[in-house]
């Protein structure tokens, strides 16, 4: 599958110094074969978030998502998540989550993830 997203930020500091608010769109888009033939899955989802920077390199972030039902018009609650992310090199992080499924969101739950992020 492959997740196209588009984030915008705003940063109360130059360089990520501070705290910030962000939101990011973005539409996953996958496939499956089925006895009736292939599928082709999208799916949408909307995050706002807040960072605050603890140092140089280190930040806390706290998002809440939606993502879209089936249904015309319809969005249900996704899930609250806390992380934290460390830059290991100039332009490289290592991103660690904790997110809760809320109640309603179809598959409460935790769900951890762990990754890098590049930025260019």
């Amino acid at each position: 599958s492959v997740h196209p997203s588009l984030e915008l930020n705003w940063d109360a500091a130059p360089d990520l110094a501070s705290w910030g608010l962000y939101a990011r769109a973005g539409s996953t888009l996958s496939g499956e074969t089925t006895d009736l033939g292939p599928r082709r899955i999208r799916e949408m989802d909307v995050t706002l978030g807040f960072y605050r920077t603890l140092g140089a390199g280190r930040q806390l972030l706290l998002e809440y998502d939606w993502n879209r039902c089936d249904a015309a018009g319809c969005w249900e609650q996704g899930s609250l998540v806390a992380g934290f992310n460390a830059e290991l090199v100039t332009g490289m992080e290592l991103i660690s989550q904790v997110g809760l499924g809320t109640p309603g969101a179809g598959a409460s739950g935790v769900g951890f993830l762990f990754g890098l992020i590049r930025s260019l």
